[in-house]
């Protein structure tokens, strides 16, 4: 509290605080998500439809790391039940991947439009966080997933991100660190949707708080102001009953 000259006035001085940018904040937000999408989108767009799953499966399959789609002939040759297509060499993953990609620019380009228009969509914005995120984690946690249709050789995680690339095939080692690319890319967007959700309430917090403050300032001044006028009709009613004893 600083006084100003008046033995009964007081004026609350708080500490001056940076402005935030919300939006510079924004764009690098924006910036980030960019290079995060179209990773995305090139790395899985790669592999899609099945340009690395099948070649990847039939590599470790032959090299006994996980189990062998070509066993599978001898099932139908018997017209036996195959076992179920692993899911983590199954097109359901690559399919799945792309689409979590596509959704991931959608997403991307509706938040550039509103920003564009600075529109407040911040609820909005966090539901698509927890979609994506939800989605990114689960893909990354399905690649990461076991095989363990051929009890002679189980498999707990893909060969491909347990051993070296060098080991592959010649002609299959590029696609091999595509697939190891895809895996951290997943995680990494995972990883990236869940801080913008941290931002999100981390900003919703300090907005929150920001606003308590100043309605508590708001108060305290209106509570200072009253006090303020109360001594001053204390002082005045004294200063009339000590001229009232002098003209006594």
């Amino acid at each position: 509290m600083v006084s100003t000259g008046s033995p009964t006035m007081f004026h609350i001085r708080g500490r001056r605080r940076l402005p935030l940018d919300r939006a510079g904040c924004v764009a690098g937000l924006l910036c980030l998500e960019a290079v995060v999408v179209v990773g995305a989108l090139v790395l899985f767009g790669v592999a899609y439809p099945d340009r690395l799953r099948s070649r990847l499966w039939r590599n470790g399959g032959e090299e006994g790391w996980c189990s062998n789609p070509r066993l599978r002939i001898y099932f139908y040759a018997n017209h036996e039940e195959s076992p179920e297509i692993p899911l983590v060499w199954s097109q359901r993953l690559t399919t799945s991947n792309m689409a979590t990609a596509v959704l991931s620019a959608t997403v991307f380009f509706a938040r550039l439009t509103i920003a564009a228009l600075q529109y407040e969509a911040r609820w909005t914005n966090l539901m698509y966080d927890v979609l994506l995120a939800f989605l990114w984690a689960r893909s990354a946690a399905t690649q990461n997933g076991p095989d363990f249709t051929d009890p002679q050789h189980l498999s707990e995680r893909p060969w491909y991100l347990v051993r070296s690339c060098d080991e592959a095939w010649a002609q299959n080692r590029g696609w091999c660190r595509i697939a190891k690319w895809e895996f951290s890319w997943a995680i990494l967007a995972a990883a990236f949707y869940a801080a913008r959700i941290v931002v999100a309430l981390g900003w919703s917090t300090y907005e929150l708080g920001k606003r308590d403050g100043m309605k508590s300032g708001r108060e305290m001044d209106l509570t200072l102001e009253q006090w303020t006028g109360d001594e001053k009709k204390w002082v005045a009613a004294y200063k009339y009953e000590i001229e009232e004893e002098d003209w006594a």
